[in-house]
């Protein structure tokens, strides 16, 4: 079976999956679902998120900012009203305590 990937064609599943960095059932995955441009791709990109008047990177950055899992904030972001307020307390919450953090480091 050729497979086409990025205009790239490849004689074989598995010869696409070798130049591509990925096992052959990755192959199949994205061929299956009609996405076989995403061979060999990350699966995840970062997505910048604002939460509480502060910028993150990523769900995971404003994740590690405020001390929970990423699967946990990615929730909570999708959650609603209630939710991104609780999220925006949280942030408000670690920036304080970062703040103190360093003005008593000042005073060492």
């Amino acid at each position: 079976m050729k497979v086409n990937v990025r205009g790239v064609i490849y004689g074989s599943v598995r010869e696409a999956a070798s130049a591509n960095g990925v096992s052959e059932q990755a192959v199949y995955k994205m061929l299956q679902r009609g996405v076989p441009e995403r061979i060999g791709m990350p699966v995840k990109c970062k997505r910048p998120v604002t939460i509480g008047g502060v910028s993150f990177d990523s769900i995971s950055a404003l994740a590690r900012y405020i001390g929970k899992d990423a699967a946990h904030t990615g929730r909570a972001l999708k959650a609603g009203p209630l939710a991104l307020r609780n999220l925006a307390d949280r942030v408000r919450a670690a920036t304080e305590e970062r703040r103190g953090k360093i003005e008593s480091d000042n005073k060492n």
